[in-house]
């Protein structure tokens, strides 16, 4: 095999991210500039091309289109790894003579809900890419499977068909690993947003570690404890027990003492808001206490 491989955009971007892609130049790769001048690459390491002028980040791919990554000749150990960054849909859709069947043909094979569905074509082909993959995807397409999956405008149907993705993805990632914190956030929004209580709190539980069980930015931190005191809220509706109100203020305390967020503030605003109706009904029940015997006195 010597034909020449070339790859741009997230292609390319997979395959340097891919664990099984050697972190010395063995295949001879060259990256090609915007201006399509070719730089001799020495390596790849922690996420960048090395070369002899500068380094590159990986995902310099992904916000240039026009950047190439060439094999000027291929063998079969480079592309049975360029295969396996491959999702199965990409494979079929080389194949396919209509682009817009194959998708929704996929789509419904997988029980995508389609008659809700508002993506546009091209989110459809990523999503059944990132989701038919054989490993679990990198950070970087969860995160844009979860903005399309957190859009206002998503019927909740769709969005919990996206709940067991993730649910999967996250217990792959954690196995034999610490909690991530990205997975754990997705997860507790789409839990939340469809009014499974018990698995927030339980997925958020992590907030009550310490940073050595937990490593976790503290911007990350906050937002989970602003989830999970949302959510602690969301049950005190349900289930009127005071208690639920002190955990929840401790819970968002720690959001707010790391960053004074909007959506923080709101919490706030609504734990406020309980409080003082409980501060009302336990004052009329003292004052109900206090003059039961009034008859006594007449």
């Amino acid at each position: 095999m010597s034909d020449e491989i070339s790859l741009s955009g997230e292609k390319a971007f997979r395959l340097l991210e891919a664990q099984s892609f050697p972190s010395d130049n063995k295949f001879g790769a060259v990256f090609y500039d915007k201006e399509g001048t070719g730089i001799t690459i020495i390596g790849f390491k922690g996420g960048y091309i090395l070369t002899g002028q500068k380094k590159y980040s990986n995902t310099v791919f992904l916000k240039n289109t026009e950047l190439e990554l060439v094999f000027p000749t291929s063998n079969q150990e480079l592309q049975d790894i360029v295969d396996s960054t491959k999702s199965n849909f990409d494979i079929l859709l080389e194949a396919a003579e209509n682009r817009k069947e194959a998708v929704y043909n996929k789509l419904a094979t997988m029980g995508y809900p389609l008659d809700l569905c508002k993506a546009s074509l091209e989110e459809k082909e990523f999503i059944i890419g990132v989701l038919t993959r054989k490993s679990s995807p990198s950070k970087y397409d969860r995160t844009k499977i979860f903005d399309v999956a957190k859009d206002p405008q998503v019927d909740l149907k769709i969005m919990r068909w996206y709940v067991s993705f993730f649910s999967k993805w996250l217990q792959d990632i954690e196995w034999k690993n610490f909690p991530e914190p990205e997975g754990r956030m997705h997860l507790a929004y789409l839990y939340r947003h469809t009014a499974d209580y018990l698995r927030v709190l339980k997925v958020t539980n992590v907030t009550e570690f310490g940073q050595q069980r937990f490593p976790c930015a503290s911007g990350m931190l906050a937002v989970l404890c602003t989830i999970r005191a949302a959510t602690l809220l969301d049950v005190y509706e349900l289930h009127w027990d005071p208690e639920l109100l002190k955990v929840a203020r401790k819970t968002i305390g720690k959001a707010w003492a790391i960053t004074k967020s909007e959506h923080a503030s709101l919490v706030y605003k609504r734990l406020e808001k309980f409080e003082r109706e409980l501060e009302s009904q336990e004052y009329v029940k003292k004052v109900n206490e206090a003059y039961k015997d009034w008859a006594s006195y007449i």
